[in-house]
């Protein structure tokens, strides 16, 4: 009897440790494995998106991602996307973050198992290294700027041209009108000297 009892009892164990082990997985919550950009990371430029990859994939329609500015706006735009092979990685598309400064990243996610999960996580865009076009500079450099430069410069030859061609054209008419006064004058005084000798 006390053997079948110890027998009793250690299938009773085992029966609640697989049970116990079968429904860990199931149970579980999301863990954030990584973010993009990385926690504290400071950009040389600003993201278009921000993105997190859990260890399970969240449910969608209750995940959220705010990105707050250094303006203290809002700089997310959309809903919240699931990419990756196991859809475990939340990508969140940004707008209007070329201000440099700190950003900062509140999530929330929902798990497979209902339980919520949330976070949050900074980074910085550089004011030092981010490139800001300027257009007094990019013009005589921006290849984009040289054939609108070249074109202007085409234009101005063909007006010298053209102003060069009608200082010719006044200078034959005036030779012309010259030539027919001093024909006309010539005439004239030949035919006085004619009538004089008569």
């Amino acid at each position: 009897m006390p053997r079948l009892t110890g027998l009793l009892f250690g299938f009773l164990g085992v029966a609640v440790l697989f049970s116990v082990a079968s429904a860990g997985p199931a149970a579980a919550h999301a863990v954030l494995l990584s973010t993009q950009p990385a926690s504290g990371a400071t950009l040389a430029a600003a993201p278009r998106s921000v993105a997190l990859t859990f260890d399970e994939a969240p449910q969608k329609q209750f995940s959220t991602i705010h990105v707050t500015g250094p303006d203290g706006q809002r700089h997310d735009s959309g809903s919240v996307q699931l990419t990756g092979a196991a859809g475990a990685v939340a990508t969140q598309q940004l707008t209007g973050t070329g201000l440099p400064g700190r950003y900062v990243v509140d999530w929330r996610v929902v798990s497979d198992d209902g339980h919520p999960v949330s976070g949050q996580f900074t980074f910085t865009v550089s004011r030092t290294t981010q490139v800001v076009p300027s257009q007094g500079a990019s013009a005589p450099t921006s290849p984009g700027m040289s054939a609108p430069f070249s074109a202007s410069l085409t234009i101005v030859q063909d007006r010298g041209s053209k102003g060069g061609s009608n200082v010719g054209l006044i200078a034959g008419i005036v030779a012309a009108v010259v030539l027919i006064v001093g024909n006309i004058a010539w005439l004239a005084f030949r035919r006085r000297r004619s009538s004089v000798h008569e």
